[in-house]
C-alpha cells in the first residue's frame, strides 16, 4: 500500500532515520523527494486513515524498518 510506505517515509526522515551514506552514493534526486514527502503532508496520521492501521503501528514498523540493516520499500503508483 502506497499511502503506508508514503508514511513510513516520512516518518524515517522526520526522525532522521535515513540510511545518508547510501542516499548520497546510490541515489539521484533525494531532496527533491523529500521536499514533495513533507509539502504534501504524508504524515503517519494520513496513513493511518487510509490504511486503517493505528499512527502508533505506522510508527512502529518505520522505525523497525529504518533500523533493519538490509531492507527495501518497493512502489508504484
Amino acid at each position: 500500500d502506497m499511502a503506508l510506505a508514503l508514511g513510513m517515509i516520512h516518518y524515517i526522515l522526520k526522525h532522521h532515520l535515513e540510511d545518508k551514506k547510501f542516499l548520497a552514493e546510490k541515489t539521484e534526486g533525494f531532496a527533491e523527494f523529500r521536499k514533495e514527502i513533507f509539502t504534501h503532508g504524508y504524515d503517519t496520521e494520513w496513513a493511518a486513515k487510509i490504511t486503517g492501521l493505528a499512527k502508533e503501528e505506522i510508527e512502529n514498523l518505520a522505525r523497525l524498518y529504518a533500523l533493519t540493516p538490509k531492507a527495501i520499500i518497493i512502489g508504484n503508483a
